[in-house]
C-alpha cells in the first residue's frame, strides 16, 4: 500500500492536524496508464516499419510492371494494331504509376511519423499540379453532385517546392 501522510499547524499553533490519503489504487492506475502508452508506441513502431517493409517490398515488381507496360505502349519491339489493347496497356501503365504514386505516399508517411521525411525541391508547375489533382478528384466529386471548377493560367506556373507533396496536400483538402 502506498500512503500520504501530512501534517499541518492549526492557525492558533496550538496543535497539528494529520491527513492521510491511500494512494495505491491512484497509483496502480499511473502505472498501467504508463504500460498501455508503452505498448501503443511499440505498436505504432511496429505498424511503421511494416508499412515501410511491405511498401518498399512492392515496389519492385510494380517497377517492373510498369517498364514492361511503357515498352508494349511505345511499341518498342514491333506494332500493335488492336487499339483496345493500346487501350488496356495504357491503363495498366497508368493504374501502375497511381498505385506506385500511393506506395509512395505510405513510405513518406512512415518516414513523416519517423521525422525522418525529407522535402524533394524541384521546380514544377503549379497549374499542372492543379489539374492533375482536380482529374484525379473529379470523379469523386460528381458522383456526390459537386462540380470543380479549375481557373489557372495556360502557360506554366513554376515555383520550387515538392511537386507530389503539393499534389498530395492538395488532393487531400479536395477530398475533405
Amino acid at each position: 500500500r502506498l500512503i500520504e501522510s501530512r501534517r499541518f499547524e492549526m492557525p492558533d499553533k496550538q496543535g497539528q492536524i494529520g491527513v492521510t490519503r491511500d494512494l495505491t489504487q491512484a497509483k496502480r492506475r499511473e502505472q498501467a496508464l504508463i504500460a498501455a502508452r508503452e505498448q501503443a508506441l511499440i505498436a505504432n513502431r511496429s505498424k511503421s516499419e511494416f508499412l515501410a517493409n511491405v511498401s518498399h517490398e512492392l515496389r519492385t515488381p510494380l517497377n517492373a510492371i510498369i517498364g514492361f507496360s511503357e515498352v508494349l505502349e511505345v511499341e518498342l519491339y514491333g506494332a500493335i494494331e488492336n487499339e483496345r489493347y493500346r487501350s488496356y496497356i495504357r491503363d495498366i501503365r497508368q493504374s501502375g504509376g497511381q498505385l506506385l504514386d500511393l506506395i509512395n505516399d505510405i513510405l513518406d508517411f512512415s518516414k513523416i511519423e519517423a521525422h525522418k521525411f525529407e522535402l524533394r525541391l524541384e521546380r514544377c508547375d503549379c497549374a499542372a499540379i492543379a489539374k492533375d489533382t482536380v482529374r484525379q478528384i473529379s470523379v469523386q466529386a460528381k458522383n456526390q453532385g459537386l462540380t470543380i471548377a479549375v481557373d489557372v493560367p495556360a502557360l506554366p506556373v513554376l515555383i520550387v517546392a515538392d511537386g507530389r507533396a503539393l499534389y498530395r496536400a492538395l488532393l487531400n483538402l479536395l477530398s475533405n
